[in-house]
């Protein structure tokens, strides 16, 4: 029996409860719902299905394939700010994602970091979402690309940071 249960969990390791198959690699990006796009300089990633706009790297990192530069963290508050005063890429209406929007980049069927192969050169572990925990006033949620979960975390404690927009 718990040899069942085993086999079970691990058949829906990369299923969701919907029956849908998880972001799981290529199918992601062949599935057209991602692209790379080149704005002003700027990389960015194009969601066509959830009609959003992702800088290709996170805050700190620069270049096609997000290797010049350093992941800097910072906490939420700090991460909110930036977001705020942003301007990449000929854009200036940037923002950090709500937990339900960073987890459409999370892949539990990658190797860490658990993230769609388009954003290159992405760090391992928390990345904030501008959602805050209801239950707690000093946490917010972030997703933890080490293991392609949201978490709660206290917002003092610094974080990665990537950036989004609405397509407009």
């Amino acid at each position: 029996m718990l040899a069942r249960f085993l086999w079970i969990s691990a058949l829906l390791f990369c299923w969701q409860l919907d029956g849908l198959a998880a972001n799981c690699g290529p199918g992601v990006s062949e599935g057209g719902i991602l692209q790379s796009v080149e704005y002003s300089d700027s990389s960015v990633i194009v969601d066509s299905e959830n009609e959003l706009m992702w800088t290709r790297c996170v805050f700190g990192q620069s270049g096609s394939v997000c290797k010049e530069g350093a992941a800097v963290t910072l906490v939420w508050v700090d991460a909110l700010n930036k977001a705020r005063r942003l301007e990449f890429g000929g854009f200036s209406n940037w923002r950090m994602p709500r937990v339900e929007e960073l987890m459409t980049i999370v892949d539990h069927c990658a190797d860490s970091p658990k993230v769609v192969e388009e954003f290159t050169g992405f760090p391992e572990g928390l990345v904030w979402t501008s959602s805050a925990n209801i239950d707690y006033a000093t946490d917010a949620w972030a997703v933890d690309f080490s293991r392609g979960e949201a978490v709660v975390s206290s917002r003092d404690a610094p974080r990665y940071v990537i950036f989004v927009r609405g397509l407009e």
